[in-house]
Formats: C-alpha cells, sequence, structure tokens
C-alpha cells in the first residue's frame, strides 16, 4: 500500500470514529445532566403542614400549623454576644444537581465551604474529558440566605409539650407541579431532615436559634420516590450503576426494586468517569447513603398504619423545641437524575403529625 493510500486509510478510520463519537454522545443519557443542562424549576413551592399538637415555626417566636415560602423567605435575626447573627434560608429560583452522602461540617470555615450543624452538599458537573468519556467534578456547596444557590436549605423549629412519636404524612415528598407535564425528574428528589439540638420551650429565642450540634447521626434522608423510574433512569441504571444490587431489576413504572446509590463525600477536582462514580472504585469521593424509603405502599407494608414514624414510641420526639435543618434538592447520584428529566417543575411538601 502506498503512503497516500496509508493516509488516506487512517484520515478515514479517524473521521469515522469521530462520528460513531458523535452518535453516542447524542443519544446516551447521562447522570448529573451534560454540562449545557440545568433543571430549571420555576415557582418552587415548598408547604410544611402540622397537626396533632405539634407547633412549627420559622423564627421560634411565631407558631403556625402551616409555614410557606414566605415564613422560610423571611426567616429568623437574633444578636448574640453583640453581634448580629441571620439564618441561611435559600429557596432558590432554580435547582441543579447536588449530592450528599448524609456528613455534617463539624466546624465553619468560609474558605473550605463549611458551616458547623449544616449537611455537605457537592454540586457536580459533567462534561467531556480528554478521551470523549463524560466525567464528573464537584464542588463544596455552601448555602446563603436568598433565592439563589442549587438546592433548598432551611431552619424548621417545632415544639412539642411532650415526648411523643412523631409521624410523617402521606403526600410529603416532592411532585411535579400542577399544569405542567412530569419528565420524572420527582424520582430523583431528596429530603433530609438534620436535628440541630432541642431546648425546652422557656429558652431563650437566640439560644434555641442558633443551635449547631447535629452531627451525621441526626440526619435522615427520605427518597420520596424510590420505587419509581423512568425509561430513560432504567437506561442508566444499566449504563453506569451495574455495581449495585437490582441495577438490571428496575422497569419503568411504580412500585420497582430499590437501586442503591453512592452519595458524594469530598470535593472533585480531577474529573471521574461517570461509570466509576462508586465506593467501590473511589472510596475517597463517595459513600453509600442509606435512606428511607417513603413512598405509599412502604408505610402499609412496614408499619400497618396511614404515617410513617419518624420517632417512634420506643424513641420519642422530645418535648420543648427542636430546631431541624431541611433539605431539598436533586440527587445527581441517582439514576433518574439525566438528561430527559431536566426542564421540570416541583412542588415540595411536608406533613407532620403526632397522630398515630
Amino acid at each position: 500500500m502506498t503512503k497516500k493510500k496509508q493516509k488516506k486509510s487512517k484520515l478515514g478510520a479517524l473521521i469515522l470514529l469521530l462520528f460513531l463519537t458523535i452518535v453516542m454522545l447524542s443519544t446516551a443519557t447521562y447522570a448529573w445532566f451534560t454540562a449545557n443542562k440545568s433543571v430549571q424549576v420555576s415557582n418552587i413551592d415548598v408547604n410544611v403542614q402540622a397537626t396533632g399538637g405539634i407547633q412549627i415555626s420559622t423564627d421560634a417566636v411565631n407558631w403556625k400549623t402551616i409555614i410557606s415560602n414566605a415564613d422560610i423567605t423571611a426567616g429568623w435575626s437574633a444578636t448574640v454576644s453583640g453581634n448580629a447573627v441571620t439564618d441561611t434560608n435559600q429557596i432558590p429560583t432554580s435547582l441543579s444537581p447536588v449530592s450528599t452522602a448524609g456528613l455534617v461540617d463539624a466546624s465553619t470555615d468560609a474558605t473550605a465551604k463549611t458551616k458547623k450543624g449544616n449537611l455537605s452538599m457537592y454540586h457536580g458537573v459533567v462534561a467531556a474529558n480528554q478521551l470523549g468519556v463524560f466525567a464528573l467534578t464537584a464542588e463544596k456547596d455552601l448555602e446563603e440566605k436568598g433565592t439563589t444557590g442549587n438546592f433548598i436549605a432551611f431552619d424548621l423549629f417545632i415544639k412539642t409539650d411532650a415526648a411523643a412519636a412523631l409521624y410523617i404524612e402521606p403526600g410529603t415528598g416532592a411532585t411535579f407541579t400542577e399544569g405542567y407535564n412530569s419528565k420524572g425528574l420527582e424520582n430523583a428528589t431528596r429530603i433530609a431532615f438534620v436535628v440541630e439540638g432541642t431546648k425546652n420551650a422557656n429558652a431563650n429565642t437566640a439560644e434555641v436559634l442558633t443551635m449547631d450540634g447535629a452531627t451525621s447521626s441526626t440526619v435522615t434522608i427520605f427518597e420520596p420516590n424510590v420505587d419509581s423510574h423512568t425509561a430513560s433512569g432504567v437506561t442508566q441504571s444499566n449504563l453506569y450503576y451495574s455495581h449495585y444490587t437490582n441495577y438490571n431489576a428496575i422497569a419503568e413504572g411504580s412500585n420497582q426494586p430499590i437501586v442503591s446509590y453512592d452519595g458524594v463525600k469530598a470535593a472533585i477536582t480531577t474529573a471521574i468517569p461517570l461509570a466509576q462514580t462508586n465506593v467501590v472504585d473511589n472510596s475517597s469521593y463517595f459513600q453509600t447513603v442509606t435512606t428511607v424509603p417513603f413512598t405509599t405502599a412502604f408505610v402499609t407494608a412496614a408499619t400497618g398504619q396511614t404515617n410513617y414514624a419518624w420517632y417512634t414510641t420506643a424513641a420519642t420526639f422530645p418535648a420543648g423545641i427542636t430546631k431541624v435543618r431541611v433539605y431539598m434538592w436533586v440527587e445527581g447520584q441517582d439514576v433518574d437524575c439525566e438528561n430527559d428529566a431536566s426542564g421540570a417543575n416541583l412542588t415540595y411538601k411536608i406533613a407532620l403529625t403526632q397522630n398515630a
């Protein structure tokens, strides 16, 4: 073969390889969305309700049975040792995928983007690396008061007269907003309750507002739609989650098996291919997360009652005023967090009660 023909042969092979790469990148689904995608969520509606002797507040002064976006936005302020302190409640106008391993910041460090008592959250970005493989980077994401940010976070104060079981009512979770079509993004949502501490009902208000004693053991992560998947989510499960139990057992629809996931626990500065974003391949950056699979089927089968027992009669929710940091987000490591689900509109709801 002449040198000219060899060059043509090599050129043809390169063109074919480039064509195949383009086809693969344009037809596959990817976790976290590709770099040019975002989760556009308009008019986020966060609603928290309480019944059965529970009172709730966003400032530990004005007690209600229902709080809304306006209450969360108003939040609280206090003076501690002569210094003005305020909440860091955030309800952004749009969400982007983030991930957490359920760990809590142990100290406050602005440079490290940590705040004592906060859930360690990481914002992920996926882009093609030099080999054309989609890979993940992630940076620490610290919440700030206002309407910016990638996830919802706010302080919720719960007051009870006596220690008792505390239940979460059906309907708690995330749904697509009425008037919009579901794209399945609600299947990738999470709600976390981070208990910061409890004071008696007559405690100094500033002390109540500034409690920050949460640890990883006081974090409960709920996965509202754990048993529902879209067709694209099923495809993604088979592409990237082969190391998990039941990864290939799920099908499109509801009442499907649970697929485990590994949350991000440290900043990722050197991109990791999506197929390796797990604790088996990269234990320094990922940790398996245990969530409460809060679905109607789970509640009925596991408890035989209409409500899920967050705190049981054996380990009761304490009397007094308890500060809970609430997080709501789209989990990037979830199989249903993929390109086809972007552009959704979500509504979050929490309903608490002491009625069995």
